[in-house]
């Protein structure tokens, strides 16, 4: 009975390591190092080392250890079956506190490489700063105080035309301290509303910003477009029960969601500039990482998510009867 119990512990530690195994020799079977795998999953070459190694405690909560595994399978060209091992190792069924999970990568970053890399990487940064502020300042003073002043008297006219038009404001023309003196755009009639709100020298400077206004105008007009394209896309063929969510990765984020019938609709790691079209009968569970950088749109219209920007892990629900879960 003992020499059973033996040989049925050592096929519970094989299934155990088996799934880090395989990851490790289809990796080098392609030949890649651990950083080339962790960048084209966007990932620390620390998380392909603990995936490799079934070092899961040092990684955050499950949902996020099975993302990861589903994403790097994929890479590798293994067979999706491969998650049973994962899904079967009671090594991993306790999550792990999110404390220790938000302080990883920082952990892991420094220790690795040492305090140079971290002092290096605060040095560039403050340069880049620098050059910023010294650009700003550089801008700043190219304005002398008599044409800051002439801006303020312009400022204060402002609220007679708001409503008609919003437009950068118009600096009083100068001979001798105006570099604008000497340019003479085109013609370009006022409405009458605004002739009569501002005084005549305010009606001189018009036609000076009309390159300008143009600029948003036309912005304005390709957002409008692209909404509307989307709002087409995203309701087209739908179900009478199914509703659209629209997705927008800014930069590098994992997500999970699934809809009212507890399907999955997506789980894995996008990269900025992807985006993603889901449709389903609501309520939508959301779990994700990195919330800032997702834009959400629902049913065409865009979803608040900026309370959920202080949260490591953010999980909530949009639709019908949706609750905020917290996270």
């Amino acid at each position: 009975m003992t020499d059973q119990q033996d040989s049925d512990q050592k096929d519970s530690n094989k299934k155990a390591i088996k799934l880090g195994a395989r990851l490790r020799e289809a990796r080098e079977a392609s030949r890649w190092s651990v950083a080339e795998a962790a960048e084209r999953l966007n990932l620390e070459p620390s998380v392909i080392d603990a995936l490799e190694s079934d070092q899961y405690e040092k990684l955050p909560e499950r949902t996020f250890i099975r993302g990861y595994l589903g994403a790097y399978i994929r890479l590798l060209g293994l067979p999706g079956s491969l998650l049973k091992d994962f899904d079967a190792n009671d090594q991993v069924k306790e999550y792990v506190p999110l404390s220790s999970a938000s302080t990883y990568k920082y952990k892991s970053s420094c220790s690795r490489d040492g305090w140079v890399k971290c002092i290096n990487t605060g040095l560039v940064v403050l340069l880049i700063a620098a050059a910023v502020i010294w650009l700003v300042e550089k801008e700043y003073h190219l304005f002398t105080p008599e044409q800051e002043s002439q801006t303020q008297e312009v400022s204060s006219a402002e609220p007679a035309i708001a409503n008609d038009q919003q437009q950068p404001q118009a600096l009083e023309p100068d001979d001798e301290v105006n570099p604008l003196a000497d340019f003479t755009p085109e013609e370009d009639s006022e409405p009458d509303a605004v002739s009569e709100g501002v005084d005549e020298t305010t009606e001189t400077e018009g036609p000076v910003l009309t390159q300008e206004q143009d600029a948003p105008a036309t912005a304005m007009t390709d957002e409008e477009q692209a909404d509307q394209q989307q709002e087409s896309a995203s309701t087209d063929d739908l179900l009478p029960n199914e509703h659209t969510l629209f997705l927008r990765f800014s930069d590098a984020s994992w997500i999970q969601v699934k809809d009212a019938d507890n399907k999955i609709l997506v789980n894995t790691t996008y990269r900025g500039g992807d985006e993603k079209l889901l449709r389903g009968p609501p309520p939508f569970k959301f779990v994700v990482g990195r919330i800032r950088n997702i834009a959400i749109d629902y049913n065409g219209e865009p979803v608040d998510v900026t309370q959920y920007y202080d949260q490591k892990v953010a999980r909530f629900s949009i639709g019908d009867n949706a609750e905020d879960d917290g996270g």
